[in-house]
């Protein structure tokens, strides 16, 4: 069985004394029904994970009391997958961002398309830090140790200019185009998916991003959302790297 993973900003050293917070201790005793000396894994999203135990002991405030047992670092993804895509309205961002995460992507850039509805310079300025929230526990869930990043948000043709200057394959979801296995062939130094609005990328764009070095790529018959498509994306991205080891 998987230890319950819980964060923290700063992980404490091997035999030292920490606190969760109110609210992580009441998920710990409450919903994962966690008690005195069960094991658990701190992760502070930066690679950084300690085993722990539950010591039982409380703080006035509620905080629960965990010793630290042993820490060790953990590397990277072997292949950074940058997610750029359109938003979807509503719910359905905090939907992709959850599952984009589970799935194995490493950061997150919003794209601004032609026809895209919802604009990231539109939105509220605290709104990464939703998009943390998200990420910290999709990352719990996956038992991932590494939080995605946030990249600005960008134009289709200015991501796929700059990504392909730094050797970066730049892949770009459309019907009719290739498996996305085949476009992963050869040497790069990261993946970089570019998904659409509803309705797609224009043809301006789709001909803009394939003369600079784009390869369309299908995510099969089926005509996907947004957020849909970007989960499915990522996975078969990092299905496919995993099975070239």
């Amino acid at each position: 069985m998987v230890n319950a993973w819980f964060h923290m900003e700063a992980l404490p050293a091997t035999g030292g004394l920490v606190h969760l917070s109110k609210q992580e201790a009441k998920h710990a005793t409450g919903a994962r029904r966690l008690g005195v000396g069960d094991s658990i894994t701190l992760f502070d999203g930066h690679g950084h994970l300690a085993a722990a135990r539950l010591t039982g002991q409380r703080d006035r405030d509620g905080n629960l009391e965990i010793e630290a047992e042993a820490m060790r670092k953990v590397d990277q993804p072997a292949h950074d997958i940058e997610l750029a895509a359109s938003l979807p309205k509503g719910d359905r961002l905090g939907t992709m961002l959850d599952m984009a995460t589970q799935a194995g992507m490493s950061a997150f850039r919003p794209l601004e398309c032609e026809w895209s509805v919802v604009k990231a310079s539109a939105m509220r300025s605290d709104r990464t830090d939703r998009w943390q929230r998200i990420f910290l526990e999709a990352c719990k869930q996956s038992a991932q140790a590494w939080l995605p990043r946030i990249e600005p948000s960008r134009d289709p043709m200015s991501v796929a200019k700059q990504s392909v200057a730094a050797n970066r394959r730049v892949l770009v979801a459309h019907p009719g185009g290739v498996p996305i296995a085949d476009a992963l062939d050869g040497s790069f130094a990261g993946i970089n998916l570019l998904i659409g609005p509803e309705g797609g990328f224009s043809s301006r764009e789709q001909d803009e991003l394939l003369a600079a070095g784009a390869v369309a790529c299908s995510l099969g018959a089926p005509i996907l959302r947004v957020e849909t498509a970007a989960v499915v994306g990522v996975w078969a991205i990092r299905s496919a790297l995993s099975e070239k080891v």
